[in-house]
């Protein structure tokens, strides 16, 4: 079992607004499968600042596969008015 974790930041340059975010994040396979996906949120990011969240998944390589080459990408990114 290998853990693949990916940061995701979240800038509101809005100098009035709080917003928060929410994600999706897909790891897949050196051959493009998706072997997992997560969905997240950064709830609350204040005007003119930036957050950070960690995002981690399990993967579990089938027989004779390799545990490198695992790519993440987001999916499904929206942000909404607090």
């Amino acid at each position: 079992m290998k853990l693949r974790h990916v940061r995701v930041e979240a800038a509101n340059t809005s100098g009035i607004t709080t917003y928060t975010y929410e994600f999706g994040v897909v790891f897949e396979d050196p051959e493009g499968a998706p072997v997992r996906t997560s969905s997240s949120a950064i709830p609350y990011v204040s005007p003119d600042t930036t957050e950070t969240l960690d995002v981690a998944a399990f993967y579990v390589p089938g027989a004779g596969e390799s545990t490198t080459g695992v790519t993440c990408a987001l999916d499904d990114v929206t942000r909404e008015a607090q």
